[in-house]
């Protein structure tokens, strides 16, 4: 997208071993491929949707709850979820979707916050004078719907037109146009989420432009020693 904004401000980097960095924006916009990005240079990688498909898994208490709230519509033959049925539930009535939230959410948050402190156990355990400071990348896409910044030191945020959005989401996923959209305005604006960007990455810049911008942030990151602080940043 030309003229992409930049952050207009960016939270300091905390003194210790691991840097935690978020990674939101909307459907379709690019973050599974920054997060993958990212995860070649040598974060370890949180993902909230990987998660959400490993809780309503077979005998999992989350499918239980969705089977007992929609009913066995939403179910495959064999029992598992039928995400597609399900998706074309909750993408038609909000009242569906926040009961869908209010299962899921709470484990998947519970999760996160698990996972990560793993990575910030393992960090404080391995860290050393002049070492490099270890990178966690959380994947999640609803960070800043959900009020969760305070799981991560720093904020990214995929910046792409909504009607981009539209075209993978038919294209990628052969969702009729009304679909796509239905998903599109299901989700918080664009605007509405720049204000907590500590970062903001192009999702429809070219796959080198995507690795530069990437490769820019790791560097920030990784600066400096874990038990010297994080470097100063000119603003």
């Amino acid at each position: 997208m030309s003229g992409t904004p930049e952050a207009a401000t960016r939270r300091p980097l905390p003194a210790g071993p691991l840097v935690i960095l978020g990674i939101t924006g909307g459907i379709a916009s690019g973050k599974s491929t920054v997060a993958r990005l990212f995860a070649v240079l040598g974060a370890a990688l949180v993902d909230a949707d990987a998660i959400a498909r490993e809780i309503v898994g077979p005998g999992q208490p989350a499918l239980q709850a969705i089977r007992q709230r929609f009913g066995p519509a939403v179910l495959g033959p064999d029992g598992s979820l039928n995400r597609a049925a399900l998706a074309e539930r909750v993408f038609a009535s909000e009242a569906d979707r926040r009961a869908l939230n209010a299962i899921t959410h709470p484990i998947i948050v519970a999760t996160i916050k698990e996972r990560l402190a793993r990575e910030r156990e393992l960090a404080n355990q391995t860290v050393r004078p002049g070492g490099v400071r270890r990178v966690a990348v959380a994947e999640i896409p609803l960070l800043i719907e959900e009020s969760l910044q305070s799981l991560v030191d720093q904020v990214v945020v995929m910046s792409v037109k909504p009607s981009t959005q539209v075209a993978r989401l038919m294209d990628g996923k052969g969702l009729t146009e009304d679909q796509a959209w239905a998903r599109v305005r299901a989700q918080l604006p664009l605007d509405q989420k720049l204000p907590f960007a500590d970062w903001i990455i192009d999702g429809e810049a070219s796959l080198p432009a995507t690795e530069r911008r990437v490769r820019e942030i790791w560097r920030a990151l990784t600066a400096a020693s874990p038990m010297k602080g994080p470097p100063g940043e000119a603003r």
